[in-house]
């Protein structure tokens, strides 16, 4: 299809096979979401409606959205749990892929998925920030000037001023 679009001696056209190939990619995703919201808005007018029959005053504009909850969210303290336990089973500190690796195992997530090892690094980070914050783990400076992750020791944590 795009080699049909593209003159023949046009000045990079491996590029331009590129971007029409990208081009077509997107038309084709957006014409897919289009058709899904058609389809939801359709569902909604359904369920004003009979929101209608029930109750015709209530005020359906001031009914809340309910956000959809993140990819891949974890059970409250799930997250927390796993990150705590690899590092109490490890013999050193860990970076933060190799608790990223451990969370994607023991969660079962699709490690191919795109976008997840980047979530979960980002999510990793912020629990191991939070719990540094109340001295339960802490950052070692490790070889490379890699920064790797380990839990804090009962009795150094109880010696520590807050």
């Amino acid at each position: 299809m795009a080699h049909e679009l593209i003159p023949f001696h046009a000045d990079n056209r491996q590029a331009l096979h590129a971007l029409v190939r990208k081009r077509a990619e997107l038309a084709g995703q957006i014409e897919r979401h289009q058709a899904e919201t058609k389809r939801l808005f359709a569902e909604l007018d359904h369920v004003d409606a009979t929101i209608g029959l029930f109750a015709p005053d209530l005020p359906l504009d001031r009914i809340k959205v309910k956000q959809e909850p993140p990819k891949h969210a974890a059970r409250k303290g799930e997250l927390t749990e796993i990150v705590l336990r690899a590092l109490r089973e490890s013999g050193g500190p860990l970076v933060v892929r190799q608790l990223v690796d451990r969370v994607i195992d023991e969660r079962g997530l699709p490690r191919e998925e795109k976008g997840l090892v980047r979530t979960m690094i980002g999510r990793v980070r912020f629990c191991l920030r939070w719990h540094k914050a109340s001295g339960l783990v802490r950052s070692v400076r490790l070889e490379g000037a890699a920064q790797g992750w380990e839990m804090v020791r009962i009795t150094e944590a109880i010696r520590a001023p807050r």
